[in-house]
This record gives structure tokens, sequence and C-alpha cells, in this order.
């Protein structure tokens, strides 16, 4: 495709779009000589058939973009050409097939979050179809815009599934080279667009704005943050400032471990083995659990309270967003170990961990890992040796 096309694909940044029985890829594609105001993407789409299709779509930019944080999208106010082209230089036949209109090509567009009528619709992009789930009245339009080959028959006019029209859309058509015939190339005005990649916007290494590093340097503190090139931006949670983040992991806090089983390893040497779990997030879904092995008090030996041989704290559940380190030893007894803290006035035995949450992100466009200080108290009842769960949770350090 490069060669028949005329273009460089740059593979760095990539957007994924996973659906039942489809599968799109974005690309950012260059050319030797690059056109001010103008973006290109190569779409590489996979539907039921297993069949690929691909087609280059070009935004000719009015002005630059601005970051939107309503859709986590770009303002582009452009004009988009969608042109098929023959996928991999083979004879296979490239319409931009959909299943609802073959050999036509099909775009979801949305309403929610703009002001304006059709004209201001944006893509829709994976926010807005969220945000539609439960409402009385769709904000998600269907449109086919009759991107065909010559072979057809379709008019390059567009089709609103839901009856809507869309104002201003313009058709043009030209030849596509290769063995694929003539295709209609259809041009369309985008307001909004998250699929839309611009390796300029959308480089990890590229320099945050002041404003922000001062902010993410005053909440995580320096050095605690960096921009993580091997974190996919699309899987990530999007804040767009500080204030969303915040609100976010400050409801984190507010769950207690509560016992999950207790086994007992070794009768003689009265060893038993318990694990406790705590919801750490609903979703992303990610439990903390800690593992603790102990030497219960019994006819077997002369112990007034439980003593603890050994702690050890995991993360299960989703380790894209949050990933969890334990300090130090896992033995009590080590110096850098856990501390353990006997209350008899308040009949309580506590054991503390402490470790750092690795947390990646998608903040302001830019991917981050950054992490947060904990720390996990553990609490028993002296003279039962029974978890107190209302007394059993973490807190962050820093």
């Amino acid at each position: 495709m490069e060669d028949m096309y005329n273009f460089t694909i740059d593979s760095t940044t990539i957007h994924v779009v996973n659906k039942v029985n489809y599968t799109s890829y974005t690309f950012f594609i260059k050319r030797d000589v690059q056109e001010p105001l103008i973006i290109e993407n190569l779409v590489v789409e996979v539907d039921s058939t297993n069949i690929p299709k691909a087609s280059i779509i070009k935004y000719n930019l009015n002005e630059p973009s601005v970051y939107l944080p309503e859709t986590n999208s770009y303002s582009l106010n452009a004009t988009a050409e969608q042109t098929p082209i023959i996928y991999n230089n083979t004879n296979v036949k490239v319409d931009g097939s959909t299943s609802d209109n073959p050999n036509c090509f099909g775009v979801q567009f949305c309403s929610w979050g703009t002001t304006g009528g059709p004209d201001s619709w944006h893509i829709a992009t994976d926010v807005c179809i969220s945000e539609n789930e439960g409402r009385p009245v769709s904000t998600i339009h269907y449109v086919e815009y009759g991107v065909c080959d010559s072979g057809s028959g379709g008019d390059g006019n567009p089709t609103d599934s839901t009856n809507t029209n869309t104002n201003n859309n313009t058709n043009t058509t030209s030849d596509s080279t290769g063995n694929g015939g003539t295709a209609t190339t259809s041009t369309y005005p985008v307001t909004n667009c998250r699929t839309c990649l611009d390796s300029s916007q959308n480089d990890c290494n590229s320099d945050m704005s002041s404003n922000s590093t001062t902010a993410l340097n005053n909440y995580f503190g320096i050095g605690n943050y960096q921009n993580d090139c091997n974190l996919n931006l699309n899987e990530l949670l999007p804040f767009n400032n500080i204030s969303e983040l915040d609100l976010f992991l400050d409801s984190l806090i507010e769950n207690n471990f509560i016992n999950h089983s207790s086994t007992v390893e070794n009768v003689i040497h009265s060893i038993r083995r318990d694990i406790h779990k705590m919801s750490f997030s609903s979703f992303p879904n990610a439990d903390l659990v800690a593992e603790i092995r102990l030497k219960v008090p019994d006819a077997n030996n002369a112990l007034e309270c439980l003593q603890f041989q050994n702690i050890r704290v995991n993360l299960e559940g989703n380790n894209t967003f949050f990933d969890w380190n334990q300090f130090g030893s896992e033995d009590p007894s080590a110096n850098d170990g856990p501390i353990v803290i006997i209350n008899e006035s308040l009949n309580t035995i506590k054991v503390i961990v402490s470790g750092e949450i690795n947390i990646g992100l998608n903040f302001e466009g830019y991917p981050i890992s950054a992490k947060k200080l904990i720390t996990i108290e553990i609490v028993y009842d002296y003279s039962t040796s029974e978890l107190n769960s209302n007394l059993s949770h973490w807190y962050y350090t820093n």
C-alpha cells in the first residue's frame, strides 16, 4: 500500500476500535512532502468476513486543532475525505462495506456535548457511546456516506439511518489507483474527532504545558510521575484536570478488608493462613488481597496472643490502571518488615504494611504512569485472633 499510494505508515500511534465482529485500526501516515494543515490517516477495518478493507481519511484543517475535554477529543474545524484503497496491494475488492449497506462506508456521529445542529456533530468516540447508554433519546446517529466502488451503484449521497439530515456534506469523485476500479470519495465536515491521529498531537514524549506539569508535580510530587509510552492511551481512564483525578483517587479509600478464608496449615505448630480482600476499585475492577501467615494461641503453645509470621499484599484484577509494590521484607521480625503494634487496652493487634500503588492514566491526552505511597493496616482482635474488619483499611501516605 505504501508504494502504491506514496505514503509511509507511522505505527508508533495506533487507535484500535473493537466491537462485535468488527475491528478497526487507525494509523497516522506521512508523505515525502507534507502539506500544511493536512492530516492523513490510514484506516484498516476487519469485519465478520475477515477480509481487511482499507481507506485513507484526509483531514483538511481550516485552523490548528483545539483539545475538547468534554469528549476527550479534538476540535478540528476541518473537512474529511474518505477514499477506499486496495489493501496490501492484492486484488481484494475494497469497497468499505458495512453489514447494513454493502459497498458503502458508514460513520457514527454524536450530537452530545454540542450546542449547534448537525453542522457541529462529531464522530462518535467511546466516551459518547458510553454516555449514550440509558438515554431516552439516542444521541448517536449512524450515517452512511455512500463511499462506494463504481460497481455498487452508490450515488454518493449521505443517508442517515435516524432520519436526521446532515447539512453541508459535499461529495466529490476521484480515481482510485490499483485494481479496485473507480471509487467515490466522500467529504464531510468534522468538528470533534478522537480517532484522528496526528503524531505531533499524540506523541507521548512531547512537552506538556507548564500548567499541567506544575499541577502534576504539586499533586504527586516531583519525580513521582512520568510520561509512559508503553501505555496504550485508549485503554486508560481519561482525566482532564487534577480535580477529576483527585475525586477518582479519593473514591478508592471507602472500603475495608474482609476475611476471605482461614486455613489451618499446621495443627501441631498452630499455624494458620488467612486471606483478606478489599475491593480497591469497582471500575476498573481491582482488589487488594492480604495473605497472612500467623501462629495462634491454643493448647499446643503458651502464647497469650497471635504472632505474625509473614504478610504479603497483592493486587488482583486490572493491572493496566493499577499495580502494587510492597516495600521491604514480608517477615515482621526483619528490620525492614511490616510493623506490629499490640494494644491490650483496645484489645487489638495491628500489622502495618507500606508500599506504593502505580497508576496508569490518560491526563489531558498524555499517557502517564504515576505512583502514590499508601499504608495498609490489618487489625486483629487480641483475645479471639480474628480479623477486625472495621479497623482494617488503607490510606494515602503522600
